[in-house]
């Protein structure tokens, strides 16, 4: 009895073991030392590197490559269409030779967890680890772990080998620091994001003053079920509203600084993000507050109400929304590259004016470096508005 059915056109390596009923078509690669499980299916130009375990009840199509030593689980799936069919508008059956084949790598030494979907066109890192019974929908970041439906990142380092390489100290003379040096080797370094990096290196005062901001904003939103941040930049200030909140969207105008605070999201569900252009669309979900630092300067004049309005459909009618901004009377003080980004200050009374639009109440606080006052305003260098009531 013929348990397997494995083509001549596969390029089998050395020491492959292969389980029965497994099915291996066409023009496929397995490496050396691979093992392949009961049941699995491998289609014709998929390949798999050296040392691969591919557990039973597998499917892995044409497309699919696979690098040395990565772990496949229990009835994965793999896809490599983005528009399935069976046939085209006018009737005609879509065959393998009609199918545009999208590629999908699985670097070396990541794992994928029994029951998992992978669909086409995506990249999972090396180390990576993916959560049984995921749904991974885009690139996965080396050393992550994914888990979910759609898959979120929710831890950044996956096996220990991948973790700080820092020894554990030996006769520590205060123990009751063990407890963060065992957090740093379980979880490694915490990594700033692009702005806030080079903010480190630059200028770390302004860093401060950041946070203060962020930090004021948070005390105000004490116990919010949902917050909508616009311009959330790098997120350096997330973990800061989390302390105070549930749920955390964070929204900004460059994509590629949003995929970069998925890849470094430690937060799981309750921290999400999104890429929006608030000028010209809202966000998604209904929040019970809204905070914007550091964005309506950069909003054109005759775009604020439409990124005002943006912002305010999203938002219960009993939410809060605070902006803040550099008082313009502060210009003069800021550097030649912020500037030629400030388009759009305020002073005190045009920050009002703009949010008593679309609030009944609209309180204006003062801020120098990091404290916050009701001092004169004019010489304040940053304004921070606090409006409830929406109309």
């Amino acid at each position: 009895m013929k348990l397997s059915v494995v083509s001549s056109a596969a390029q089998i390596g050395q020491d492959v073991r292969i389980h029965d009923f497994a099915n291996i078509y066409g023009a496929c690669a397995i490496g050396s030392g691979s093992v392949i499980g009961a049941f699995v299916e491998i289609q014709p130009g998929a390949v798999i590197g050296k040392g691969v375990k591919v557990s039973s009840h597998t499917f892995i199509c044409d497309g699919v490559t696979i690098d040395d030593e990565a772990f496949i689980g229990h009835g994965v799936m793999f896809t490599n269409d983005r528009f399935p069919r069976s046939v085209f508008d006018d009737g005609t059956p879509v065959t393998a030779a009609t199918t545009h084949v999208v590629p999908t790598r699985i670097c070396r030494r990541a794992a994928i967890g029994s029951g998992s979907t992978i669909l086409c066109g995506i990249t999972i890192g090396e180390g990576a680890l993916v959560g049984a019974g995921s749904v991974v929908t885009k690139d996965v970041p080396p050393h992550a772990v994914v888990a979910g439906n759609p898959a979120r990142v929710v831890n950044t380092s996956s096996f220990p080998e991948t973790r700080s390489a820092m020894p554990m100290p030996e006769g520590l003379q205060q123990p009751h620091n063990q407890i963060l040096f065992d957090e740093y080797k379980e979880h490694g370094p915490v990594q700033l994001g692009p702005y806030s990096s080079y903010t480190w290196r630059h200028d770390p005062r302004h860093l401060l003053f950041t946070l203060a901001r962020y930090k004021f904003c948070a005390k105000l939103l004490q116990g919010c079920e949902s917050v909508l941040e616009i311009g959330c930049g790098d997120a350096v200030g997330s973990p800061m509203l989390l302390q105070a909140v549930k749920r955390l969207h964070g929204v900004d105008l460059e994509p590629a600084i949003i995929a970069d605070d998925i890849r470094r999201n430690e937060y799981g569900d309750r921290l999400s993000f999104e890429a929006v252009d608030l000028t010209k669309a809202s966000p998604a979900g209904t929040y019970d507050a809204a905070v914007s630092l550091d964005v309506i300067e950069h909003i054109a004049a005759e775009e604020e109400d439409a990124f005002l309005r943006n912002i305010v459909a999203r938002l219960n009618p009993n939410a809060t929304c605070i902006i803040g901004t550099p008082n313009v009377t502060s210009q003069q003080y800021a550097s030649e590259n912020s500037r030629a980004g400030h388009i759009n200050l305020k002073d005190h009374g045009l920050l009002t004016a703009s949010l008593q639009k679309y609030f009944h109440n609209v309180f204006v606080f003062s801020m120098n470096d990091e404290v916050v006052h009701t001092g004169y305003e004019p010489m304040a260098h940053y304004l921070m508005g606090v409006a409830t009531g929406k109309r």
